[in-house]
């Protein structure tokens, strides 16, 4: 076949073969999981609008990261498919077909430069470059950021990031890069890369292993030259891209530390100290060797971090191995430029997910979708090698085995992200931190009570409360309050809003709510107060105000209650509840004329509303 004819039908199959193990995401929800935040209530990304872009642009509190050009893609996603989750889903397996393919590109033109390549069976090199993306594009780990449509961020800035290696590798190492358009055109995408989401800045490093090796850009026949004019040259030419990475790593830090909005404060010195960022960051490098090699029991949070211990021997481990893969790449510099190649691309792609400055940090699967690209060529490189080989066909059949196994694995993980039940269910079972696990099932009990399955809700915070008795977040005895409520049980809601405002005074929901269900438990009296207090915080609350009206009816305070009845009616005059609030005041003050114009009033609202 033509070699033309053998790129088509790679990324046709390439196509062919996501598709088959991602299909099912496309019927998959959002998530309560960050996709709340940051897409289905977020009004700044729903349509392409002037005061849109301008928020897009300069936001820095919403996901406390600079990530303009993902807030766009979600806006066009809306222009096309509103808040349908189909359309979100699309899109991220658009996305992840695209890199398929680019890290297709990426391979073969690696390719080109390794030892002997000329040499070799041309299609064999190109089915090796396909397998090799392939492997990466159905990996396990890949499924997060696919399934999740908080994971557009991480497809789009590795669109662009592998786009930015195609035109670097594009460059004449022989002439200056600054006389090359390649060279800013790789310049260029990768300011929009990290202007995508900062899981690239890292990518300096790459460029330093790619001219190492296998651009060989540093070595002199039988030595190795760091610092002479043409190595001084490579150096010098890295400069606009470290500009970029510094721009962009000086916006984090400030979203970050000053721009935080709802986030958790950055961990000081005292609560993580400098070994434990250290030790920390040894983990998460020896952790993307081996997890890709071991893809099982995954989760979308592991708690490795929670609690790092200077005698822990995981941490001490990973340091060891850290430091003393170093140095054995670095005395065997020569023997195996491009095992330390890949080490250093390895050490500096995972920089931005070390999370230095948090506690806990979490090393997610999605993390590894960037450095991943490098197992591929490992792969690539061991394909490559035998490609001459009697043996390739038969190494072929045990990579295409692999891929079957990696497709079946994924396939089946993205079942865990269909809707918020299979999620928190499986994360519920999986996550061993009381405090997490907890968490966990709060969200479980919230997707039940969306879906109106009280009990299982009623269940699922008791799981909770079981799990962690002293669970720390307003949230869960809030929620359970209002399932409670829901069922007809004031006097438990009465006990879980108590909790609540013990953990948060000025919970405004709460604040209600238990003003609500002492109603219903026929105590208006000490309803009163917790309104009052509401209503000090939200003067205008519609809700708040009728409640409050409500609780001052039954204790016989009409001319109060007649008063903030007017008052809400102000505010909303076309609101039929109200209107039958104030009717019923009047005529507990025998003033029927009053009380029959306020009835009137009621059912000609409610007829508009029943037309409309």
């Amino acid at each position: 076949m033509k070699e033309r004819q053998v790129i088509s039908a790679i990324l046709i199959g390439l196509f062919v073969v996501i598709l088959a193990v991602f299909w099912q995401t496309l019927e998959s929800d959002f998530l309560q999981w960050d996709d709340d935040i940051n897409v289905f209530e977020n009004p700044r990304v729903h349509g392409v609008t002037i005061e849109n872009l301008a928020w897009m642009f300069t936001d820095f509190e919403q996901a406390i990261r600079y990530k303009a050009f993902s807030w766009l893609a979600w806006a066009v996603v809306y222009e096309l498919f509103e808040l349908n989750p189909f359309g979100y889903h699309l899109a991220n397996v658009f996305l992840h077909t695209m890199n398929a393919w680019l890290v297709f590109f990426v391979m073969v033109r690696l390719a080109r430069h390794f030892p002997g390549a000329g040499e070799r069976p041309h299609n064999r090199i190109l089915i090796a470059a396909g397998l090799a993306s392939l492997l990466w594009a159905i990996h396990p780990l890949r499924v997060e950021p696919v399934a999740w449509v908080t994971g557009l961020p991480y497809h789009l800035s590795l669109l662009f990031m592998l786009g930015s290696l195609l035109f670097y590798l594009k460059v004449d190492p022989a002439r200056s890069g600054f006389r090359q358009r390649a060279y800013w055109l790789a310049a260029f995408t990768y300011l929009l890369a990290v202007m995508t989401y900062p899981i690239v800045l890292g990518f300096g490093a790459v460029l330093v292993a790619v001219d190492f090796y296998p651009l060989r850009r540093f070595h002199r026949e039988n030595q190795m030259m760091f610092f002479d004019a043409e190595a001084r040259r490579a150096w010098i030419e890295k400069i606009p891209f470290l500009l970029i990475a510094c721009l962009l790593v000086a916006g984090t830090l400030y979203g970050r530390f000053f721009a935080m909005g709802d986030w958790f404060k950055p961990a000081n010195v005292e609560s993580f100290t400098l070994g434990q960022r250290l030790m920390q960051a040894c983990y998460v490098w020896t952790y993307y060797i081996w997890k890709p090699l071991v893809p099982a029991d995954l989760c979308p949070l592991y708690d490795v971090f929670l609690n790092i211990g200077a005698g822990d021997l995981r941490f001490i481990g990973a340091a060891i191995g850290v430091v003393g893969i170093s140095a054995v790449l670095l005395i065997r510099m020569r023997k195996t430029p491009g095992t330390l190649a890949l080490w250093v691309a390895h050490l500096g792609l995972l920089v931005p997910m070390l999370g230095l400055t948090e506690r806990p940090h979490y090393p997610h699967d999605r993390y590894g979708i960037v450095n991943g690209v490098l197992w591929s060529v490992v792969v690539l490189w061991w394909l490559v090698q035998l490609s001459s080989s009697k043996r390739f066909r038969a190494v072929l059949v045990g990579v295409a085995a692999l891929t079957v196994i990696f497709g079946a694995l994924s396939a089946r993980q993205t079942a865990i992200w269909r809707n918020d039940l299979t999620f928190f269910d499986s994360l519920s079972n999986k996550i061993d931190d009381p405090r997490l696990k907890a968490a966990a099932f709060m969200k479980l009990a919230n997707a039940h009570a969306a879906n109106d399955e009280m009990l299982f809700a009623d269940h699922f915070y008791q799981e909770a409360w079981k799990t962690d008795p002293q669970f720390p977040l307003a949230h869960l005895p809030y929620n359970h309050g209002n399932v409670l409520l829901q069922v007809g049980r004031a006097q438990d809601a009465i006990v879980q809003y108590g909790k609540a405002l013990h953990i948060e005074p000025e919970h405004l929901g709460a604040l209600n709510n238990i003003g609500i269900a002492h109603i219903h438990a026929q105590q208006p009296e000490r309803a009163i107060p917790y309104l009052r207090q509401a209503l000090d915080q939200d003067t205008e609350n519609i809700n708040t105000l009728f409640n409050l009206a409500t609780a001052l009816s039954r204790v016989e305070e009409f001319a109060e209650a007649e008063e903030v009845f007017i008052r809400a009616l102000r505010l909303r005059s076309h609101n039929p509840e109200l209107h039958r609030g104030l009717a019923d005041v009047y005529l507990k003050q025998g003033k029927q004329e009053k009380a029959q114009q306020h009835i009137q009033y009621a059912v000609q609202l409610e007829s508009m509303n029943f037309e409309q």
